[in-house]
C-alpha cells in the first residue's frame, strides 16, 4: 500500500455530499472531471462513485441485529480451552478444538454437554478469534 492517509467512511461521505450538488449540476463533460478528482480524492473507482452521488449519502444505522449464537456456556469452555492451550493463536485452537475438548473432557478440565460440543464444532474462525482471551501478564 501507498505511504498516503486514507479517508475514513464519513469523510468519504462528507467530501461527496459537498460534491454531489456540484456534480448533478454539471454538464456532461464537467461530470466526466469532476469524477476524476473525486476519484484521486477518495480512491473509490468512477462507477461507485456515480453510485453513491446518485444516491442518499446518509449513513443509516442497521434496522436488524444479528443474535448471539453461542450462550454463556460454550464462552465458558471457549475460555477454559484457551487458558488450557496456553493462548495460544485463534488459527491453531480453531484447527484442533475437538480433540482439545476430547482431552480435556478426559481429564476432567472441561465438563461438556451434548449441545455446547455440537455449537463448538460450530464454531468459525472469527468466533475462535474474538473470543481468544489476553495473555496475563504478558
Amino acid at each position: 500500500m501507498s505511504d498516503e492517509v486514507q479517508m475514513t467512511i464519513d469523510e468519504r461521505r462528507k467530501y461527496l455530499q459537498i460534491m454531489q450538488p456540484r456534480y448533478q449540476a454539471a454538464t456532461r463533460a464537467a461530470q466526466g472531471h469532476l469524477l476524476t478528482e473525486m476519484e484521486q480524492v477518495t480512491g473509490l473507482h468512477r462507477k461507485s462513485l456515480i453510485r453513491l452521488l446518485r444516491a442518499d449519502l446518509q449513513r443509516h444505522a442497521r434496522t436488524h441485529e444479528r443474535g448471539c449464537k453461542y450462550d454463556a456456556e460454550v464462552e465458558a469452555a471457549l475460555a477454559v480451552i484457551v487458558e488450557a492451550v496456553d493462548y495460544v493463536c485463534a488459527e491453531r485452537v480453531h484447527g484442533s478444538l475437538q480433540e482439545i475438548v476430547a482431552s480435556l473432557e478426559a481429564h476432567d478440565e472441561l465438563p461438556v454437554t451434548p449441545g455446547v460440543r455440537a455449537k463448538l464444532a460450530q464454531i468459525s474462525l472469527n468466533r475462535s478469534r474474538r473470543t481468544a482471551l489476553p495473555s496475563p501478564g504478558r
